[in-house]
């Protein structure tokens, strides 16, 4: 278990799934997906090679995992979806990602995934940590508008 501030890291599992109450941009992000939240949260944890729940004063803040997009190669898929608390928590929750984004980018070649195009929050976040942002362009079933954001791994 790790603590950065308030906030603490343990294995994620379905009790946090069900726990978590997103931020509106998240679900917005999931709903333009086709699924619901719920849905898209079950998905990406049993997908994931590896997931995290981010517990402030025992709330789920936040649950992020990594997956493969493709068996070839060093690239993985980071993911986080974040639940209200954050709001309270950002500072530490911003240090802890960053250490958590450093820490992939060692394990890994290329970082890859997707955010909503409207979830602007999200998109500073993601430069903030790093990530290039592509131009928006039309993603998954829906064909809603989504960036592909990309980040080198370091040797």
């Amino acid at each position: 278990m790790t603590d950065g501030g308030r906030i603490q890291i343990v294995p994620a599992t379905m009790a946090h799934v069900d726990a978590i109450v997103l931020r509106p941009g998240d679900v917005a992000e999931i709903a333009a997906l086709g699924l619901s939240s719920r849905e898209g949260l079950r998905l990406s944890l049993d997908r994931a090679l590896e997931a995290q729940a981010y517990l402030a004063d025992g709330e789920v803040a936040a649950i992020a995992g990594i997956g493969l997009p493709s068996m070839l190669g060093r690239v993985a898929t980071p993911w986080l979806l974040t639940g209200m608390p954050v709001e309270r928590h950002r500072k530490a929750f911003l240090c802890l990602t960053r250490a958590r984004i450093a820490g992939l980018r060692r394990e890994w070649d290329l970082l890859i995934n997707y955010v909503h195009a409207d979830y602007s929050q999200s998109i500073r976040w993601l430069a903030w940590l790093g990530f290039d942002i592509g131009p928006a362009r039309p993603f998954g079933p829906r064909q809603a508008l989504f960036h592909q954001v990309t980040l080198r791994g370091r040797p």
